[in-house]
């Protein structure tokens, strides 16, 4: 892949200037155990997910499953998502269901078609799906037929897919750790490898890209309903001197997907996606379970507001609620746009009318700088009352 080759020449070209680079290796956790009771009520769990997920059933990784069941279960995953490249019996052949107590969902990733005269970029993500397809056919007849099927597509990565609009999505990928390497300059990645040990040279790169944000809140705006995730992209394959570097611990812990769903089983994770019950948390920035976001009267139960994914009627005397589990600046977006931010660990108060409305949380790092947190899926709120 050409982010395992960019990676590995930086590496390479930094080693006769440091003896320890990347040693120890990392893999630190970074968040606690998901799965527990969410704040925002309805009877629903915040499961931690990984997705975009790379085993042996891909060409180019050797990643057996075991080993990432071991990764999730140390970093406190509930579910894993795996989106290997396709080929005739790899949906057979990769694990499903739960496997000492996580939960493993199958799917691939394939290239979307080619548009006139351009090659194809980007990926389409489907996951849970049942059965073999034929991966010559047309995506845009392919992917109606698979979601029909019980599957649930996402587009992934975004920073160069093209054509959105063609097909059926219901997720995208706001986020892929492979882009952000892409994107850094060779020296960059060569200094910050020479200085830094494994966790934090991985931490200081991720950087979410502003323009796969700019599009996602596009496709918000142009009608479609889509949760955002997180792509790990996990392959395990950049080697140096016999030593793995971007191990699964070492990038699993960097963020989690907060999946709300009842329970812990394929369909229950995959009916959240599609209603949009998700949010996006860097976790080695903080533990960010108890995130909630809601909308209703300001005296209402959790039980009876809107929530991620939901559309609610706009009402005057209705607040957006926003609560982070620790101090950081909330931003408020409404259609794309940064409409209000407060600091601390919530922000609440009424809306200035019908919109879609979602959240992010930014934290200071290590370096001073405010950093992306918390991405939320939105709230759309629609009309008004008696409108």
């Amino acid at each position: 892949m050409r982010h395992a080759a960019v990676l590995l020449w930086a590496v390479l070209a930094a080693l006769p200037s440091s003896g320890c680079l990347f040693f120890p290796l990392g893999g630190r956790p970074t968040a606690a155990p998901g799965g527990g009771p969410s704040p925002i009520g309805k009877g629903l769990r915040d499961f931690r997910v990984a997705f975009h997920c790379h085993s042996h059933l891909s060409h180019d990784s050797k990643v057996p499953f075991e080993k990432i069941l071991a990764a999730a279960k140390k970093l406190g995953f509930n579910a894993v998502v795996m989106n290997d490249h396709y080929e005739s019996g790899n949906i057979s052949r990769s694990w499903r269901g739960l496997r000492d107590g996580v939960l493993f969902v199958p799917g691939v990733e394939i290239r979307p078609d080619a548009l006139p005269n351009k090659k194809a970029r980007g990926g389409l993500l489907v996951f849970g799906i049942e059965g073999d397809f034929d991966k010559n056919r047309t995506r845009t007849e392919l992917l109606p037929e698979l979601r029909a099927k019980g599957a649930v597509a996402a587009a992934g990565h975004c920073e160069e897919l093209e054509g959105l609009d063609r097909y059926p999505f219901e997720a995208f990928e706001v986020y892929n750790l492979h882009a952000q390497f892409e994107a850094a300059s060779i020296l960059e990645i060569a200094l910050t490898g020479i200085l830094l040990g494994a966790d934090p040279f991985f931490e200081c790169h991720v950087r979410p890209l502003k323009p796969v944000l700019d599009a996602y809140d596009a496709q918000l705006l142009a009608g479609k309903r889509l949760a955002p995730l997180g792509g790990h992209d996990s392959h395990e394959n950049v080697k140096l001197l016999g030593i793995t570097i971007g191990t699964y611990p070492e990038l699993l812990r960097l963020f989690s997907n907060h999946v709300l769903a009842p329970q812990l089983d394929e369909p229950s994770i995959l009916e959240a996606v599609r209603k949009g019950r998700t949010y996006l948390s860097f976790d080695f920035l903080g533990d960010a379970i108890g995130f909630r976001m809601g909308y209703g009267p300001p005296d209402a139960a959790p039980d009876s507001l809107a929530i991620l994914g939901d559309e609610a009627v706009f009402k005057s005397d209705s607040v957006l609620a926003v609560d982070a589990p620790a101090e950081g600046q909330i931003r408020i977006f409404r259609n794309g746009v940064v409409w209000r931010i407060g600091e601390g660990k919530s922000v609440r108060g009424p809306l200035p009318g019908p919109g879609i409305y979602r959240a992010e949380v930014h934290r200071h790092a290590a370096d001073g700088l405010w950093r992306l947190w918390i991405f939320s899926a939105p709230i759309y709120v629609m009309g008004r009352e008696g409108g």
